[in-house]
Order: structure tokens, then C-alpha cells, then sequence
């Protein structure tokens, strides 16, 4: 993984809070400080501020920000550290937005889309909690939308243009973690975002914005997308990211397995689509016939499991609610 710490520029905080800058981002501190003091104090003081997720320990907000006379939306990713035994370990351990805005910049090395870190908020008292600042990636679609929304939309022959194309860049991202050692325990259609361009990607001289890209939010927009142009393909949500010094085929096929559970709602995703994605995911195997059988039955299976296991949770989540 990438050293942040050549990339952090500290900035003062009230409260015990410790901030740190990435100097990535190219934003001048002074724009920062405020909105910085804020998100410590009441977060929900900010202008424009939208509640995406909300867990006891965890929670994501979209802000709308004035950064230089310029507005941005940024992501606010805040964990708290649950558990005796947990908190105890955050004090020694790097926090989890330190650890996340380390492996996003490690990522944009290895030419993975992600979302670029900005900015850095801890402190270990009196209880071990983190703020991690990425920029907001606009005008991308979910995998998961994708295949529940979109897919019904358009016809077979465009949605199997457009499912091969996704596929082909699904496994391509797979190949890539795993020629870096790396896997994604959570590789779930939620955590990916999907869009495709016919031409180069520049960003802003600020790091957040992207200009040129053409992208997909409709079923119309997908329907002229699947003809002719390449398709990309954004990592979110790094908790789940681990480095692998040597992975079994298991382990290759478990992200795989994460990510037909979380598409398992949608019938317009076949079997043939996931045969095809285990194919062009591990071609460098060279597994003979009864061995692809194999890994199929394996990824189906336990896909049906961890499906099933998930709605469970979920479930027991909701009693006494419903």
C-alpha cells in the first residue's frame, strides 16, 4: 500500500481533533478550516447537508460545499469504534479513515477508479472515532441500479451488449486487485459504480471535478452506451479491501461470490453472465473443463447461501419494527 503520510498536510482543530489535508486534493487549508470545525462540532450544521447512511457506529454524508467561491459535494464518512475490546485496539491501530484514504491513494496508483481522499479528521479520546473527506463522483451508476432499474428497459439484444460489456470490466477490475495482491471481502453491485467514456478522463485543477466523460444515468443514455464505447468501473467502501501474499483459487472466487448474492434480486442477471464473469476472472488459471464446472457450482452455491443468510439478518433487523 501507498505511504499517506508524505501526503498530509495537519491542519488545528478544536476538541481533541487531529486534521490532516491531503495534499492531492490541491485545495487551499484556509477553505478547509471551517468547514473542517464544523463537521467535529455539529455535522449536521452544514449547508446542504444530506444523510446517506446512518448506523450507531457508522454514518455517510453528502455536503454541499463552497470550497475558493467554487461549490463542490464531498462525501463525509464518520466510524466510531464499537465494543470494549474494539476501542481499545483503535488506540494503537491506525483509524479507519487513515487506513481507507491509504489504500484509495494506492488504488489511484494502480489506475482503479476510486473516489479521491481530501481530507482526514481523528481522535483517539474519549472514545476512538474518524471522518474520512472524499469528493462526491458524479453522474455514475450504481452496478446495482443497473441490474434492477435499468436492465428492463432496454432490449435483450442492448442488455446483452451492455451486460458484456460490464462484465468484461467487472473481471478486468478483478484482475487488477489480484495482480496487486489484493481482494475486496465486501464486492458487492452497492459498491461499485459503473460509466463509460470515449475519450480521456482530466480532472480539475482542484482534484475533484471531471470534465469529458460521458456517462450513464438513463435507460436511454445506457441503450446509445452499449454500442462501441468502454465502460468503467469505481471502488467504493475500501473497509473490505486486504493485501493476499498468495491467493488460492477460493479466495479469487469469494469477491465473485459477494457479488452475485448482492445481484441475486434481479432476474435480468443469468447464469451464463456469472459463468462468463468466473471465466474472464481466472482465464489465467488454465483450469481444464470439470474444473470451471466446479468453480460455478462452488460461486453458486455459496452465493445462494450467503443470499439467503443475508436476508436472515436482515429480517431479524426488522422485527418489531414491521
Amino acid at each position: 500500500m501507498n505511504k499517506l503520510r508524505d501526503n498530509l498536510s495537519p491542519v488545528a482543530l478544536p476538541d481533541g481533533w487531529s486534521g490532516y489535508l491531503v495534499s492531492r486534493a490541491l485545495v487551499s487549508s484556509e477553505s478547509w478550516v471551517c468547514i473542517l470545525s464544523t463537521l467535529c462540532t455539529s455535522p449536521d450544521s452544514l449547508p446542504g447537508v444530506q444523510r446517506l447512511k446512518c448506523d450507531p457506529d457508522s454514518e455517510v454524508l453528502r455536503v454541499d460545499i463552497a470550497l475558493d467561491d467554487r461549490h463542490r459535494d464531498i462525501v463525509c464518512k464518520h466510524h466510531r469504534a464499537s465494543g470494549s475490546i474494539a476501542r481499545v485496539v483503535a488506540r494503537f491501530r491506525p483509524s479507519r479513515a487513515r487506513r481507507n484514504a491509504e489504500r484509495a491513494l494506492a488504488l489511484m496508483d494502480m489506475g482503479i477508479d476510486t473516489a479521491a481522499p481530501l481530507a482526514i479528521l481523528e481522535r483517539k479520546s474519549p472514545r476512538p472515532e474518524s471522518w474520512l473527506i472524499t469528493e462526491f463522483v458524479p453522474d455514475l451508476l450504481g452496478l446495482d441500479r443497473i441490474a434492477l432499474r435499468e436492465l428492463p428497459h432496454l432490449t435483450r439484444r442492448d442488455a446483452r451488449r451492455l451486460k458484456n460489456g460490464l462484465v468484461e470490466t467487472i473481471a478486468a477490475l478483478l484482475q487488477k486487485l489480484h495482480l496487486a495482491g489484493l481482494t475486496h471481502r465486501d464486492f458487492k453491485a452497492s459498491n461499485i459504480l459503473m460509466g463509460h467514456t470515449a475519450n480521456e478522463d482530466p480532472r480539475d485543477s482542484d482534484g475533484i471535478s471531471r470534465e469529458g466523460r460521458d456517462v450513464c444515468r438513463t435507460a436511454n443514455e445506457i441503450r446509445h452506451a452499449a454500442k462501441g464505447l468502454s465502460y468503467t468501473a469505481w471502488l467504493l467502501d475500501l473497509d473490505g479491501l486486504q493485501s493476499v501474499s498468495r491467493p488460492k483459487l477460493a479466495a479469487r472466487l469469494r469477491p465473485i461470490i459477494r457479488l452475485t448474492a448482492s445481484l441475486s434480486d434481479s432476474p435480468w442477471v443469468t447464469r451464463g453472465d456469472l459463468a462468463r464473469l468466473i471465466r474472464l476472472t481466472i482465464r489465467d488459471a488454465d483450469l481444464p473443463n470439470d474444473d470451471w464446472r466446479n468453480a460455478y457450482r462452488f460461486v453458486s452455491h455459496q452465493a445462494f447461501h450467503y443470499s439467503q443468510a443475508s436476508r436472515q439478518r436482515k429480517k431479524n433487523k426488522l422485527d418489531g419494527y414491521v
